[in-house]
């Protein structure tokens, strides 16, 4: 399950439940994006309301009159429990990393971004851009990560291309058109399993998670 204000990335869309299906959150104790099998929805539901209830207002922030306690905070407050009841790893990217200027980012900082960036409401405070453009520049962000993907390709072809410059046209040919392939560690307490993600090419149309 993500938020709505989040854009993925490289996740393998083909992939197994990371953590043999273990409650997992993809940005540390921030709720942008996760996973489990049912049963472990059901239990992390009755986890979280019973904090709520015991530690609401003693985790809350006030605002005037009013408590604030929210799913992020109950995940803040579950990452110190030892044991922890579920697992945390940080493959978002958080939207702030960006710059203002989203659509003339730089491809390096891009590739931080593993599984999916989340354009959260103080990433858009950071940018200093009004939350009512969270939209677009989503959609800004999103074209600059694929541009970039797309120039990565060009380079990855090109050096195929002058390594097998030897070869006939044909092996060239199928040399360029491999795709560079991407390793996804997952943690797991005590197994690390990994998921090979392969970056499509520029003009092959993409699935929103």
């Amino acid at each position: 399950m993500s938020d709505y204000d989040v854009i993925p990335t490289w996740f393998p869309p083909d992939t197994d439940l990371p953590n043999d299906g273990r409650f997992t959150s993809y940005q540390n104790h921030v709720p942008a994006l996760l996973s489990g099998r049912q049963d472990e929805w059901y239990r992390m539901a009755d986890t979280l309301l019973t904090l709520a209830v015991s530690k609401g207002k003693e985790k809350a922030i006030k605002t005037g009159s009013e408590y604030l306690f929210s799913d992020m905070f109950a995940l803040l407050e579950l990452r110190s429990w030892n044991p922890q009841p579920m697992i945390f790893v940080n493959y978002v990217g958080d939207g702030e990393d960006w710059g203002p200027k989203v659509k003339s980012t730089d491809c390096a900082t891009i590739r931080k971004f593993t599984v999916a960036i989340h354009m959260s409401h103080r990433a858009m405070d950071v940018l200093g851009l009004h939350i009512n453009f969270r939209g677009v520049t989503m959609t800004k962000a999103s074209e600059r990560f694929w541009q970039c993907d797309a120039e990565a390709q060009r380079g990855f072809a090109a050096k195929l291309s002058n390594e097998t410059s030897t070869t006939s046209t044909t092996t060239t040919i199928a040399a360029v058109r491999r795709r560079p392939r991407i390793k996804i560690w997952w943690k797991n307490s005590t197994t690390t399993t990994t998921a090979m993600v392969t970056a499509p090419p520029a003009n092959e149309s993409r699935t929103m998670l």
